[in-house]
């Protein structure tokens, strides 16, 4: 086994991994322009939410921040997948996406 390499125990079951693939898969989803539009939504999001009323801030406000990170994860995921396997979580992304929109429609109304 060279230095590069490294194993994996996973249920018992050795798997063998390039440590730079494994640290350039991890690194493509950063160059996605999605990633960093997210990824400035959140931050405002965040400066938005301090000041929502506290009835609000608390249930209202986080849940629009999990569905906003759920987002992010649910791009990064999709990233890493083969392109077979990309459209189920793309899929989800967009669902995930929509049920957030609905939040932020109805922190409008209040």
């Amino acid at each position: 086994m060279d230095f590069n390499t490294i194993l994996l125990s996973s249920f018992g079951k050795l798997i063998e991994c390039d440590v730079l693939a494994l640290i350039f898969n991890m690194a493509e989803f950063q160059h996605l322009p999605l990633y960093y539009k997210l990824f400035g939504l959140i931050k405002y999001l965040n400066g938005i939410i301090r000041n929502f009323p506290k009835a609000y801030k608390y249930s209202f406000g986080q849940d629009i921040l999990r569905l906003s990170w759920s987002c992010i994860d649910l791009l990064v995921e999709a990233n890493a997948l083969s392109k077979n396997e990309k459209y189920s979580k793309i899929l989800r992304l967009s669902i995930t996406f929509d049920c957030f929109k609905i939040r932020l429609r109805m922190e409008d109304m209040l």
